[in-house]
């Protein structure tokens, strides 16, 4: 059975650590605002097992300092068996629509290189230039309006 659902923070360790940050102590895999009242996690699971995770964070950019309800999204992980059949895309389309139950005008993140188009394919543009995050490597940001501004 595949189900996307509202996962714990602690729940999404596991694979935030195997996919985004292998060989690094589990614990730099916390996130400060995991436990934010405002902050979700989505897991998608076949048969009770989390393949993929995501963790949406009310949380503002410098750069957008026009928006009202700001959201980031962190630790979007996929098992690298399950990678290219459109899990990520599930989570970003459940996670949209739950951002807008919230009147959320803004998601925005960092982007790994690797996953731009993955992230271009699903709507979401870049803002400003290539920059790098020790230990991990390329990113930039990219956003998306979810509001008419």
């Amino acid at each position: 059975m595949h189900e996307i659902r509202f996962v714990t923070a602690t729940e999404c360790l596991e694979l935030r650590s195997k996919v985004l940050r292998p060989n690094q102590p589990i614990d730099v895999c916390h996130y400060p605002e995991d436990n934010h009242k405002d902050s979700f996690h989505l897991g998608y699971l076949i048969n009770q097992q989390m393949i993929g995770n995501g963790t949406f964070l009310p949380n503002a950019h410098p750069d957008f300092n026009t928006s009202v309800k700001p959201y980031r999204l962190r630790g979007m992980a996929v098992d690298p068996k399950h990678q290219g059949l459109n899990i990520g895309t599930k989570i970003l389309l459940k996670s949209l629509d739950i951002l807008q139950e919230k009147q959320a005008d803004l998601i925005w993140f960092n982007a790994r290189e690797s996953a731009f188009r993955f992230y271009e394919k699903n709507g979401f543009l870049f803002h400003g230039e290539l920059f790098e995050i020790p230990t991990i490597g390329p990113h930039k940001v990219m956003y998306k309006w979810l509001q008419s501004r």
